[in-house]
């Protein structure tokens, strides 16, 4: 029961049908990261810094995030339908389920206007020192696949703690890198390219692992 405005109960299941002879339906609401008014303004600044910047000046960028992964299914729902009188579960009808989650892996990947770079696998959670490693061993990597021109060359990240050390600066000033001015939750990248090359290595490092650009 809910109680209206003037005191009244009123049965939910009312309310609903009363809702629907409206033409009103319910809908989850969206996931979308929590915004500040100052967050909303650096993000009006940043379309309005790049309000005109040319395809060319875009392809110069390299685009870069993290990403968790569930090792069995997917973290979303999934349906079926059947009608009231159907009780008996069947295979489609199930999702199954693993002890603990059955467990997640965290990648790092990027990707250009050619293609997707080396995708790196996290073991466990990444600190600045992994994620220098990670630059060392990646960025240049796929930029240089690429071939990228280095003196034009625009890094994209976000403002993780990590991205912002002091020692990931250092790496970039030293390598002669332009980090692209990032807002807060502005895009989230997807790593997937159907022309991508299939460069492989199998040499992981002691904290990241080369991964095929394609995932058979």
């Amino acid at each position: 029961m809910v109680q209206s405005a003037d005191g009244e109960q009123v049965h939910v299941r009312t309310v609903q049908r009363n809702l629907e002879k409206e033409g009103l339906k319910a809908y989850v609401q969206q996931r979308k990261p929590g915004l500040t008014l100052n967050h909303r303004k650096e993000r009006l600044e940043f379309a309005k810094a790049h309000l005109h910047w040319t395809v060319e000046q875009w392809k110069t960028v390299m685009f870069s995030d993290e990403s968790t992964i569930s090792r069995v299914g997917s973290f979303g729902k999934k349906f079926y339908y059947c009608t009231k009188e159907h009780k008996r579960l069947k295979p489609h009808q199930i999702k199954e389920t693993k002890q603990s989650g059955g467990g997640k892996i965290m990648v790092w990947g990027c990707m250009t206007c050619r293609g997707v770079g080396d995708l790196c696998w996290i073991p466990g959670t990444i600190n600045s020192e992994g994620y220098l490693d990670v630059l060392k061993d990646y960025v240049l990597a796929s930029r240089d696949w690429y071939g990228m021109d280095p003196a034009t060359f625009i890094f994209q990240q976000d403002n993780a703690r990590v991205h912002t050390a002091r020692i990931v600066k250092d790496f970039f000033d030293e390598s002669n890198i332009t980090v692209l001015e990032w807002c807060h939750s502005i895009v989230e990248c997807s790593f997937t390219s159907p022309s991508a090359p299939p460069r492989v290595s199998a040499s992981p490092s002691s904290k990241a692992l080369r991964l095929p650009h394609t995932l058979a």
